[in-house]
C-alpha cells in the first residue's frame, strides 16, 4: 500500500535548514524531501514497530510552519525542557515523538518516562524498514 499524506502545508527547503541550523543539526536530502512533502501532514498507514512494541501510530507530521497548531519549535521546547537534543518529526496520539538525533538516527522519545528508544541508524533505514517505505520507494527512487 502507498502511502498517502492529507492536508499537507507548503513549506521551503530554507525553513527547514533553518531549523536544523537553529540546533546544531544538519539533516540529509531525503528527510528534507520527507518533510517538504508531508509537512504538517496526516499519513495513512500511519503505524510503525519498535524492538520494545507494535504498532505504534503517527498521529501527525510536525509542522515546520509556526502558525500550525503542532508545530516543531513547540514540540523541540518540551524536549529541551526535557534535557534532550533531538529534533522531532511526528507526534503519536499519547504524547510521543518520533526524532532525529545528532547522528541522524531516528529515535522514539516516549513522554511518560523521558526515555529514549532506537529505531533506526539512519532516515533512510527507518523509511526503508518501517511504515514510510512506499514514500520513499517514490522519493528516493524516481
Amino acid at each position: 500500500m502507498k502511502l498517502q499524506c492529507k492536508y499537507n502545508s507548503a513549506i521551503s527547503v530554507e525553513n527547514i535548514q533553518e531549523v536544523a541550523r537553529e540546533n546544531g543539526f544538519t539533516y540529509t536530502n531525503d528527510f528534507i524531501n520527507f518533510i517538504q512533502t508531508s509537512n504538517n501532514g496526516i499519513i495513512s498507514p500511519n503505524k510503525f514497530n519498535s524492538e520494545q512494541s507494535k504498532e505504534y501510530e503517527v498521529k501527525t507530521i510536525l509542522s515546520y510552519n509556526h502558525k500550525d497548531i503542532e508545530n516543531v519549535y513547540t514540540a523541540i521546547n518540551i524536549l529541551k525542557e526535557d534535557g534532550k537534543s533531538l529534533i522531532p518529526f511526528a507526534n503519536t496520539p499519547s504524547g510521543d515523538f518520533v526524532c532525529i538525533d545528532f547522528n541522524n538516527a531516528v529515535v522514539l522519545w516516549k513522554h511518560e518516562t523521558s526515555a529514549i528508544e532506537k529505531l533506526a541508524s539512519t532516515f533512510s533505514l527507518f523509511s526503508n524498514i518501517h511504515f514510510f517505505i512506499d514514500l520513499f520507494k517514490t522519493f528516493l527512487y524516481n
